[in-house]
């Protein structure tokens, strides 16, 4: 079997964002939202990219990271700009972050073969999510969970 190393977290085909590792104990989507435009607008303000992220690394009372922002030039995708994707591979998350976390629906994700990669992402896609949602399912377990009842192999 061929495995692909395909991520799920900003996965181009699902045109969702997961950040359920940048934060913890979510609260309402409402409250995540508030936050996400709140962390967007002060970093338009912000004069740096340092500057934004040395605003402090303690969650918001919704759960979600300081850092993390509604990038609206790409589909409104939830990014942190600190993360050296967004950065030709420079990090600039400054020791705030579990970096080397991975949730273990990403992880299963990536050691299945491409055949159920795909149907998982199909799955995910029937769902009709919003990238909060979606977050907290990924991060939770529970799209994994449903996955695997229903499409076990």
């Amino acid at each position: 079997m061929a495995y692909v190393k395909v991520c799920l977290c900003q996965n181009k085909e699902i045109e969702l964002s997961c950040f359920g590792c940048c934060g913890n104990n979510f609260k309402s989507n409402e409250e995540i939202k508030k936050d996400l435009e709140k962390n967007t607008n002060e970093f338009a303000l912000s004069k740096s990219l340092i500057e934004f992220m040395n605003r402090g690394k303690e969650l918001h009372e919704s759960g979600v990271c300081k850092h993390l922002i509604i990038n609206e030039e790409d589909h409104n995708k939830i990014i942190c700009p600190g993360h050296p994707k967004q950065n030709e591979g420079k990090e600039y998350r400054l020791g705030e972050c579990n970096i080397l976390h991975e949730c273990r629906t990403s992880f299963e994700f990536k050691e299945w073969p491409k055949q159920k990669q795909a149907r998982f992402i199909k799955f995910i896609k029937e769902k009709n999510m919003d990238s909060i949602e979606f977050s907290k399912k990924i991060d939770n377990g529970e799209l994994l969970e449903e996955f695997n009842l229903k499409h076990e192999n």
